[in-house]
């Protein structure tokens, strides 16, 4: 009775094992390789139903060959290489297939490593060659299917095809003159790639870095997790560039090929992607979470960039098509640059330097800073704004209007030709250096501040008010037209003075109260009283300002300046006469 028992728990633990698929029930003892010399498979098909392991310091040599592994299930067999004290074994394969019409795996252990030429993987795509533990790979012309490079393992192909490459733990990959689907960098392991075509990503995660070059990528270009990804010398075509949590993707000498749909770059998360060199078409960009997008010496076409979240973006030397927009708190910095659309809101900011921009726009409460740039079509809407404006506009042509409440702005060097006109409502406060204007309102509680600047046309309302300023620069020359310096100047209205002295230019320049116009009038300061001293002499002049103005006062020069050059002249007539007298002596003397 207990025989029948333990045959019936036997047959149950067997068929439970079967059901199940578990290993041992398919299990063929391998075929190994460990004598230390080397082994051939050649000019043959061999077809294996079980493991082909080499160990020791031994060599399998694969030439001109077909390996077939029969499976019932993925991965059952493969070629190992396991290296260990007794030495590193080695795989060499030449024009060769490895087929199985389920995955198989290559694996190399160790110090192991395998050179392969023309070696193609047919059947099963998901078939793969791994690397542990300072294993290496060599490839050439070859199909190789799944590539995973890990634990300080290195990796080589030249002349590949539809690979794809999956590189982690400090290991390294060289890739050059191939075509490839894929690679993958993760956990500070590091890629090359040269001369390539990458057909559907890039991707380096987890401290990794991957250095691409003279390639052409199609797909995904991604890095994220403190990785990096750096691009020389590219054709980009179908391209989505994604950075994200402190990654860093540097583009050099990059071109894109027109295609249906639109390129992207996406930035987030304390990202950073810098294009030098560059003439891309047809992309979006769009820069979130504290990023930085920086721009030089590009060329980017079609292009359309949304700014978020405290994020920045600057272009330097750079021709930017298409729509720059600063929105949620972002920053738009440029220089030398020509863009066509510059729009800011939500509490953005945007600075030109020296800048050729289409359209300017700007709403709500951004902040803009214009340095010697010219525009072409100017909107600004705005409520309680800090801004400076340097050398806005000189030049404009077309229609430019300003309208703003409680705008608080500085204007610099900004002439205003045709068309132009400003309004300001609301308790705007502004102020205009060195500049030219035409028309100029004012209404409710504004108030603005002309500094050595012209207006055409003024009106004020309500309790507005206009305050002008103006520049008397003084001029001491002497009587030979040189500067004079050191002379004290002063100039005085009634309770009110200011001191100057001459400098090395023989100037002093002072900044005087014009007029004050309001809505019950123009009231212009009384005359100014200018007092010169001089060599103990003092002379005045009256000064009406009508607009900054220049005063030239000529001293007398000092005594000696006169008897010095009396003195000159009766030398020059001395030797003169001695030279004459010499002459005719000399002449005399010749002919006697």
């Amino acid at each position: 009775m207990k025989r029948h028992c333990f045959a019936i728990v036997f047959l149950v633990l067997l068929f439970t094992l079967m059901a199940f698929n578990f290993p041992i029930v398919d299990k063929v003892k391998a075929v190994e390789f460990n004598d230390g010399s080397v082994h051939y498979y050649a000019n043959g098909s061999f077809s294996f139903e079980q493991d082909i392991i080499v160990t020791g310091n031994t060599t399998l040599v694969i030439a001109n060959a077909t390996i077939r592994f029969v499976q019932t299930r993925n991965n059952q067999y493969g070629i190992e290489l396991s290296g260990s004290a007794s030495g590193d074994p080695r795989l060499e394969v030449r024009n060769s297939t490895f087929t199985s019409t389920r995955s198989f795996e290559v694996s190399l252990f160790d110090a192991s490593s395998a050179f392969v030429n023309n070696l193609n993987f047919t059947g099963s795509t998901s078939s793969s060659i791994k690397l542990y533990g300072n294993a290496s790979l060599t490839a050439l012309d070859s199909r190789l299917a799944f590539v995973y490079c890990y634990d300080y393992s290195r990796s080589s192909a030249v002349g590949c095809r539809q690979a794809l490459f999956f590189v982690y733990d400090y290991s390294f990959a060289n890739i050059s003159g191939s075509t490839f689907d894929r690679v993958q960098v993760y956990d500070y392991g590091k890629a090359s790639v040269s001369l390539c075509t990458v057909s559907y990503a890039i991707r380096a995660e987890d401290m990794a870095e991957i250095m691409v070059t003279a390639s052409s990528l199609l797909g995904e270009i991604y890095s994220g997790q403190n990785s990096s990804v750096s691009l020389d010398d590219i054709n980009l075509y179908q391209f989505k560039v994604r950075c994200y949590n402190n990654g860093n993707i540097t583009v050099f000498s990059a071109a894109s090929t027109p295609s249906k749909y639109p390129g992207e770059f996406w930035l987030d998360g304390s990202a950073q992607i810098s294009l030098d060199n560059c003439s891309l078409t047809d992309a979006i960009y769009r820069v979130k979470g504290n990023s930085t997008l920086e721009v030089k010496n590009s060329l980017l076409g079609s292009s359309i960039f949304y700014c978020y979240n405290f994020s920045e973006t600057k272009f330097s030397d750079s021709y930017a098509d298409w729509l720059i927009e600063a929105l949620q708190q972002s920053k738009v910095n440029a220089s030398n640059s020509d863009l066509n659309v510059v729009s800011a809101e939500d509490d953005s900011s945007i600075y030109l330097d020296n800048c050729q921009v289409g359209r300017f726009r700007c709403y709500e409460s951004a902040e803009v800073l214009v340095l010697n740039s010219n525009a072409e079509e100017v909107l600004v809407e705005l409520m309680s704004v800090n801004q400076t404006f340097h050398g806005f506009s000189e030049g404009y042509r077309d229609s430019v209007g300003l309208s703003a409440v409680g705008l608080n702005a500085t204007f610099l060097n900004t002439s205003i030709e045709t068309g132009w006109s400003f309004r300001f409502l609301g308790s705007s406060n502004i102020t205009f250096y060195d500049s030219k204007l035409r028309n100029l309102d004012l209404f409710d509680d504004s108030k603005v501040y002309l500094w050595n600047t012209s207006y055409t046309a003024v009106n004020v309302r309500d309790n507005a008010e206009v305050v002008v300023w103006s520049y008397l620069m003084v001029r001491v020359i002497d009587y030979f037209g040189r500067p004079v310096e050191g002379v004290n100047l002063t100039v005085t209205v009634p309770a009110s003075y200011e001191y100057g002295v001459s400098d090395e230019n023989g100037e002093a320049v002072f900044q005087l109260f014009e007029r004050n116009v309001n809505a019950s009038g123009d009231f212009p300061v009384e005359t100014y009283v200018l007092t010169i001293v001089f060599d103990g002499s003092s002379y005045s002049y009256d000064v009406v300002l009508e607009g900054s103005k220049t005063f030239v006062y000529t001293v007398a020069s000092p005594w000696w300046y006169f008897y010095m050059f009396y003195g000159l002249g009766v030398c020059a007539v001395v030797v003169a006469g001695a030279v004459i007298v010499w002459f005719f002596k000399r002449k005399r003397a010749s002919k006697g």
